[in-house]
This record gives C-alpha cells, sequence and structure tokens, in this order.
C-alpha cells in the first residue's frame, strides 16, 4: 500500500486528486474509496490505496483514511488560556 495526501476533491465530478510523496498527483474515482463515504473526504486527509495501471496511466484504488487530521502544512492555531487568579 502506498500513502499520501487528499490534495484537491471535486463531489460534483466524483474524483479526487492525492499528492504522494516524490511523484506526481494520482487521480481516484468516488467508487476507489473505501470504509468511508466519498461525499465526507477532505482535502488534507492522509491515506493508503494501491496503484493501478490502466489505459489513461496511474491512479489509485482501494483508497482507504488513515488519518482524520490535515496533513498539508496548514497553520496551526494555539488557544492561550487567562490566567487563574
Amino acid at each position: 500500500m502506498q500513502r499520501g495526501v487528499i490534495r484537491y476533491i471535486s463531489k460534483w465530478h466524483g474524483f479526487g486528486l492525492i499528492r504522494v510523496n516524490g511523484f506526481k498527483d494520482l487521480a481516484f474515482h468516488r467508487t476507489d474509496v473505501q470504509d468511508i463515504e466519498f461525499d465526507s473526504l477532505r482535502e488534507g486527509q492522509s491515506v493508503e490505496f494501491e496503484v493501478y495501471v490502466g489505459f489513461n496511466g496511474l491512479r489509485a484504488i482501494k483508497v482507504k483514511v488513515i488519518s482524520e487530521e490535515s496533513a498539508l502544512g496548514k497553520e496551526t492555531s494555539v488557544k492561550i488560556s487567562p490566567e487563574r487568579r
């Protein structure tokens, strides 16, 4: 199984792109998603998948979410609580 991060989701067209470290983006179709509904996927989620070689090139199949947290390097906010007296 390969690992990557969801870079783009088109819920209207039913496909997405997975960024693979050291490789180009791989497309996946909504029917290739396992264990979660396609509509609940978000950009930045870490996923595992298998690579399929088809007539149109490489694509990701058997896509599974492995992390609910974003992995795209978005800024994180820190909450500072007021001092207790």
